[in-house]
């Protein structure tokens, strides 16, 4: 990483795309949980991603191709995309974007439906909070354990100044991650898989001096859960405060990859790390790149060398 520690948030803005596209290359923070999480799930498909292999797309003549976001993590990107823009522009701007973008007729409407449910559940206008900073991504040096650096990243759907209870929880008032997240079920167990990243989005906020100085510690994580049912809901839960203990685990195991020594092989496309084959299937679909590592079809994928 060529990145400095972040000392100061960005004023509040985003970057409004323009296709589904432009949505889902976006990825997630750059060695935040996510990228640990993957780094130590499988070594090798960690570097492919990281590098910009994909596999080849089919093209169509138009060049543009409509999304049915029935992928999970693609809806969830596109939702995060416009929750964004609804805080930084406004419902409607929120709307027109989703009119916009190259979605099936029946995508569209499912989008259109969740936020206008959302906004006559959580109007902007009547949140108990302040927005200081939307899809904000910062930068952690949280220490090798050794004395040596060890910069980490994480990226908040948004950040907010919040007192919970009003003047009646004293010390509870501060800074809150407040995440979104899609879901097929309403109950707060849904959430439950989240827990290992709220305890680094704490963490990472709380090891960086600067910003505890200047905004104050991190509290804990909110969320707003969209339901995808055929009525859409939304919930709000938190906020989930994360205790020392908690927030010293995250640290321990974002530092992992740099405390690993892996062996790097010889392959037929290059140098690279093993393949762990305990996850090329995964609960739900086999890993992306399980065609390149176990039978070495390089022209199924796009290298970046050749774009």
């Amino acid at each position: 990483m060529n990145q400095k520690p972040t000392t100061e948030l960005p004023q509040i803005s985003y970057t409004i795309p323009t296709t589904v596209e432009e949505i889902l290359e976006g990825g997630s923070s750059s060695a935040g949980m996510s990228a640990v999480t993957g780094f130590l799930t499988c070594p090798e498909a960690s570097r492919l991603r990281g590098a910009g292999v994909k596999r080849k797309q089919e093209t169509f003549d138009d060049g543009l191709r409509l999304h049915d976001l029935s992928e999970a993590t693609d809806f969830g990107s596109v939702a995060h995309a416009v929750r964004a823009i609804r805080i930084c522009y406004g419902q409607n701007a929120a709307l027109g974007f989703i009119n916009n973008l190259n979605l099936t007729e029946e995508a569209r409407i499912k989008l259109q439906t969740m936020f206008l449910v959302y906004d006559s559940i959580f109007p902007l206008d009547a949140e108990p909070f302040r927005y200081i900073g939307v899809e904000t991504e910062i930068v952690t040096d949280i220490g090798d354990g050794n004395g040596g650096p060890c910069l980490r990243t994480v990226r908040y759907d948004s950040l907010v100044y919040y007192s919970p209870g009003g003047h009646t929880t004293p010390g509870a008032e501060g800074i809150y991650s407040f995440e979104c997240k899609t879901s097929s079920r309403a109950d707060q167990s849904a959430l439950a898989a989240y827990t290992p990243q709220r305890m680094s989005h704490v963490a990472l906020w709380n090891s960086n001096d600067a910003l505890v100085q200047k905004y104050g510690p991190m509290r804990g994580v909110l969320y707003d859960v969209m339901v995808k049912t055929k009525i859409p809901q939304a919930d709000r839960h938190g906020p989930f405060y994360v205790s020392r203990l908690h927030q010293q685990r995250a640290v321990e195991y974002l530092r992992l990859p740099n405390q690993l020594s892996l062996p790097v092989l010889t392959t037929a496309t290059g140098p690279s790390y093993p393949r762990f084959l305990h996850s090329c299937w995964g609960r739900f679909k086999p890993c992306p790149y399980i065609n390149l590592c176990h039978d070495n079809s390089v022209g199924e994928y796009e290298w970046p060398q050749e774009q």
